[in-house]
């Protein structure tokens, strides 16, 4: 159970206010005791980290990575505002461990970097790790997440330039879907990407408790879009919300001139 949040395009224009409904949904998560059966106020307090690429005159990577809850460190939220510069994609992700020891190891957004191309990814959600980890053909190794293995599933799979395959990849690997394969991702090559998925279980669909907690909201703005995870709209407030529909997914990415092209994909 985690939260997230990805904001692709104009990264300079992206509202503080978006980050501040990050942090607050972290601290306070209302709607987290409806499906976790915790107290008034759930927490995603075992680490948050981000990954921002812009892409200005020169080229700037930020990954950062942390066991302090988001609420809590203010260095490292001061230096998440200072990442969104010019256009590019951010991924942001505060965790609820439910696998794997509060370390920054296990932190999101992990990265992946082995096929000639870089990809950040965040999860919130379960998959089983173990069939995962045997369809990699590897050992399911002491204190590793199954986001971890999610990543490198996606990772082996996706074609790049231009990611076309991204509904073949995500929809293979929500066959391993515990609860939720909600995923923030961004994929930086010869292009950059960002990629938003919706995926729930098909036995919680129609579950309304687990459908308002997984849901994902789109907002846009002016020369960015921004997905992320239901809670943020009980502190951001105001209409305009759109709902990213379950087992589907968006590809985002900044076009030459300002603006974001959405494209849609159905997974699975």
């Amino acid at each position: 159970m985690c939260r997230q949040l990805i904001a692709v395009g104009n990264l300079s224009e992206l509202p503080p206010a978006v980050l501040e409904a990050f942090a607050k949904a972290s601290a306070c998560d209302p709607l987290m005791p409806s499906v976790a059966g915790t107290g008034k106020c759930g927490r995603h307090g075992d680490g948050w980290g981000f990954a921002a690429v812009t892409l200005e005159e020169y080229q700037r990577v930020e990954h950062y990575r942390s066991t302090i809850p988001v609420y809590e460190d203010a260095w490292g939220f001061e230096k998440l505002r200072r990442a969104l510069r010019g256009e590019g994609v951010l991924v942001v992700h505060a965790r609820k461990a439910s696998a794997g020891s509060v370390s920054a190891r296990n932190t999101h957004p992990i990265h992946y970097g082995w096929r000639g191309y870089e990809m950040f990814l965040a999860h919130n959600g379960s998959m089983r790790a173990g069939d995962l980890a045997a369809s990699l053909g590897v050992p399911v190794l002491p204190d590793v997440t199954d986001t971890f293995y999610l990543g490198e599933y996606v990772y082996r799979r996706l074609d790049l330039p231009g990611a076309g395959n991204l509904a073949e990849a995500f929809g293979e690997a929500a066959r391993y879907t515990e609860t939720a394969m909600n995923v923030a991702a961004m994929l930086w090559g010869s292009s950059l990407l960002g990629v938003a998925v919706s995926y729930l279980s098909p036995g919680l669909l129609g579950s309304e408790v687990h459908e308002r907690y997984y849901r994902l909201l789109l907002l846009r703005g002016d020369g960015w879009v921004a997905v992320f995870s239901s809670t943020l709209a009980e502190y951001l407030g105001g209409e305009g919300f759109e709902e990213l529909p379950f087992q589907s997914g968006l590809a985002l990415s900044v076009e030459r001139g300002g603006g974001v092209r959405v494209r849609a994909f159905r997974v699975g």
